[in-house]
């Protein structure tokens, strides 16, 4: 049960395609001052929407209607709002993500690195870590964190294994590799665990200007990633299973 981290500063923006009609599509429009209405012809199928033959009057009236039953609100522009958080999955068979990247994105990408069932990198890892750390290699030893909750090393670097995770990684998401820093966690247990915590960016001005994102990727049994929100305290829990990667960060500059 681990979790590898990465933080690095830098994602590429892609910019949306043009907006484009079908040429199958045929509209047809009358309007004056009053009213008007819209057919759309498909498929020399004619249909009708009821909500085009409202007047303007009708509309206004729709629009500043209130609340329903079990209904928040009629107004739409109550759900144009940026959210808490936003989950987006990715696919793990696109050698990069090439999408915009928003502080309050979480990318989820399951079988990152292999199919939930296979172990294998799970098993090498551990095997080329208890290897380095039998050759004395500095700061490769596990510590204790987080008051004993679990287990690091703070230099996984000779596991060729680990830096090809690493190298993946930062392909995916366009990081450089020179502005990566990495942590190798390992839950030996279901007794082990992880607190609630900030990244250091959060209270560290000098790594804030440099880190804008944190990578992980979880191997072993199907552990839980929690987000709590600073403010009002709500929980959202998402099971990590084994070869899934996720992100988050802040906006790029």
């Amino acid at each position: 049960m681990d979790t590898i981290e990465a933080t690095a500063n830098e994602i590429d923006t892609r910019s949306n395609p043009e907006e484009t009609i079908s040429p199958r599509e045929v509209i047809v429009e009358k309007s004056n001052e009053k009213e008007s209405t819209t057919r759309n012809v498909t498929n020399n199928n004619h249909i009708e929407d009821p909500r085009l033959r409202a007047t303007n009057a009708q509309r206004k009236i729709q629009k500043s209607s209130g609340q329903g039953r079990n209904t928040e609100s009629f107004d739409p522009r109550s759900t144009l709002v940026r959210p808490d958080l936003r989950v987006i999955i990715g696919k793990p068979t696109e050698p990069k993500w090439g999408k915009v990247l928003k502080h309050d994105d979480v990318v989820v990408v399951p079988n990152f690195l292999c199919d939930e069932d296979d172990w294998s990198i799970y098993n090498q890892l551990i095997h080329e870590m208890r290897e380095i750390q039998e050759r004395h290699v500095k700061d490769s030893q596990w510590i204790s964190w987080h008051e004993g909750a679990h287990l690091i090393s703070k230099n996984p670097q000779e596991s060729k294994t680990f830096q090809m995770i690493q190298k993946k990684i930062s392909d995916y998401f366009s990081i450089k590799n020179d502005s990566v820093g990495t942590r190798f966690n390992w839950y030996r247990d279901c007794a082990d665990w992880k607190p609630f915590h900030h990244d250091s960016a959060a209270f560290n001005p000098q790594r804030a200007r440099n880190q804008n994102i944190t990578v992980g990727v979880s191997f072993g049994v199907t552990r839980e990633l929690a987000f709590l929100h600073a403010k009002n305290n709500t929980k959202i829990y998402f099971p990590q299973t084994n070869g899934m990667m996720f992100s988050f960060g802040r906006d790029g500059k």
